[in-house]
């Protein structure tokens, strides 16, 4: 019972959207996401380089290799 409580709260979490950038700060994705999964998922499919993430909680630098 309560796995399918947590598993509930985390379908709850209200989507916020995520942008990614090139380092020019060329935008190359805005998306909708619903958390930390999706934001990964969109992470792993991004060719090598630098990129500027900007979420809900601020925006942060990442180098994809």
């Amino acid at each position: 019972m309560l796995q399918s409580r947590l598993v509930n709260l985390e379908n709850d979490i209200e989507p916020y959207k995520i942008e990614v950038f090139t380092f020019g700060y060329v935008k190359i994705l805005e998306k909708l996401i619903r958390g930390k999964e999706d934001e990964e998922a969109i992470i792993k499919n991004l060719q090598e380089g630098l990129y500027i993430l900007k979420t809900k909680n601020g925006s942060r630098k990442i180098y994809v290799n």
